[in-house]
């Protein structure tokens, strides 16, 4: 997801959303995106109900998905500031 705006800028068509797209019949590349996105937040939502219980686990998983994405948003090759 976090690299797909670079790899379409540059006409990149061997990535998970073009290869998706092109397998599924009448989906664009957009819906594609959109629909990973989707299954992105639901698995987080349900790591988040599976580890509720479980304080330093669920303090983990906050430091974890916070760290990759700061990380990811930090580098300028995937270009990110450029959709801000």
């Amino acid at each position: 997801m976090l690299s797909f705006y670079k790899e379409e800028l540059v006409g990149e068509t061997a990535n998970h959303v073009s290869i998706i797209a092109r397998c599924a019949e009448g989906r664009t590349k957009e819906e594609v995106l959109w629909r990973i996105t989707e299954d992105t937040i639901g698995s987080q939502s349900r790591l988040r109900k599976i580890l509720m219980n479980h304080r330093e686990a669920s303090e983990i998983l906050d430091q974890l998905f916070e760290g990759y994405i700061s990380f990811h948003a930090s580098l300028g090759g995937y270009r990110l500031e450029e959709l801000l």
